[in-house]
């Protein structure tokens, strides 16, 4: 199974391709700004990397592996597992023949180990950088207080939160989190359950899409993802409380936005690699359909919340391709005649993978009712097939108290 990819890009020039490669030989050879200063103009704060002697030296006493009047010039050894950018000084340009490349170098070949202990400890960091920004006694960000405040002084470090809002910078938000939010719903209030396959009902776990919520009759109910092995389960494309106009069906755009670890909309198999990086991210999958009323094809944008809500909009097609198509009944009849059924190719610069293709099946109808396609579903949850914990899907709630 493919959950992610490795997207390498070389640029050549006639017979000589440049590059860098991180030297951990210390270069003496400063920027001129931090050289030539002599006073810190970052007070008090050092760039997080030391403490300030006093306002009338205005210099800083740094920590271990630092050095400059503002701490800002490290000292350390640049490592793939460092938690410090690599300063552009210590990358040197180098050249090499075009026909010579190969998997040797000069360019360091991505393979599915490398792409899985990045990607994964990527999704940590996240977590790491989240916590120790929530812990700060200062804030860096003046005078914005993430829009959700205002900076009283220079000597306070700290913001004075509008109501409803906490934190050095304002970034904790202290609302109830619901669906007519316009407030994106914390992470930390998303609880982590788990419930047992053969009990999913239209009670739930999974919240049931129906006609009430403006869906159309192909999205409605709880669809299972087929053949994902430990990582997705159940979703569904009904409300939820995660606000900021999530899993609320646009009319207008024919378009919905899923959370993937949001408020009883998504559940998987394990809590393993796939689960960790849809937390670390914060994934959120942008479905956009060709018709509000009878839609038959989609398309899926990634985004990453926890990255600005980075996404690939506008070079999808030509990276990374998620599509969604209805599968009309008579073409699946022999199977679950009775379920909606769509199809989930996907592809990577115009070529299709194979291996990702997988089916999204409906178990639940939009009345509550089971389909066909139930009992299959409670089979291969409780096979081994799904994992270290066959039989139980995890899923996450919003806790308001």
């Amino acid at each position: 199974m493919n959950y992610y990819f490795s997207l390498p890009f070389i640029i050549a020039s006639a017979a000589l391709i440049t590059y860098s490669d991180a030297s951990n030989i210390r270069i003496s050879k400063k920027r001129n700004l931090s050289r030539s200063q002599s006073r810190c103009y970052d007070w008090p704060s050092c760039n997080a990397h030391g403490s300030y002697l006093n306002w009338w030296s205005s210099k800083c006493n740094c920590d271990d592996g630092w050095e400059g009047t503002c701490c800002e010039n490290y000292l350390g050894k640049c490592s793939a597992d460092t938690s410090v950018l690599c300063p552009q000084e210590r990358l040197e340009v180098k050249s090499f023949s075009c026909k010579d490349v190969s998997a040797a170098g000069p360019i360091t070949l991505g393979t599915a180990d490398q792409a899985a202990l990045i990607t994964y400890s990527d999704a940590s960091n996240i977590r790491i950088s989240k916590q120790r920004s929530l812990s700060q006694s200062w804030c860096y960000y003046r005078p914005s207080c993430n829009a959700h405040g205002s900076y009283p002084n220079l000597l306070s470090g700290k913001c004075s939160c509008d109501d409803g809002w906490e934190g050095t910078c304002c970034e904790k938000y202290l609302g109830k989190c619901s669906a007519d939010s316009n407030v994106l719903c914390p992470q930390e209030r998303l609880e982590v359950k788990s419930f047992s396959c053969e009990d999913v009902s239209a009670a739930g776990p999974i919240t049931l899409g129906t006609a009430d919520h403006g869906l159309p009759e192909n999205l409605q109910g709880v669809f299972w993802l087929q053949d994902q092995e430990d990582s997705s389960a159940l979703m569904s494309f009904a409300p939820s409380n995660d606000g900021q106009g999530l899993s609320v069906w646009n009319n207008d755009e024919s378009n919905i936005r899923v959370r993937v670890e949001g408020d009883k909309v998504w559940s998987f198999h394990t809590q393993g690699k796939a689960w960790e990086l849809v937390e670390g991210i914060d994934l959120v999958y942008d479905f956009r359909f060709n018709n509000a009323t009878n839609p038959t094809k989609c398309d899926i944008f990634p985004q990453a919340m926890n990255w600005n809500g980075f996404s690939l909009d506008g070079a999808k097609e030509f990276i990374l391709d998620f599509n969604m198509n209805f599968i009309p009944p008579e073409d699946h009849e022999d199977r679950f005649p009775d379920a909606v059924t769509w199809e989930r190719p996907s592809s990577i610069f115009g070529q299709n993978i194979e291996s990702s293709y997988y089916e999204i099946v409906q178990v639940l109808k939009g009345n509550g009712n089971t389909t066909s396609a139930f009992d299959e579903y409670v089979k291969y949850c409780n096979s081994s097939e799904t994992g270290n914990s066959p039989g139980t899907i995890f899923y996450h709630a919003i806790d308001n108290e």
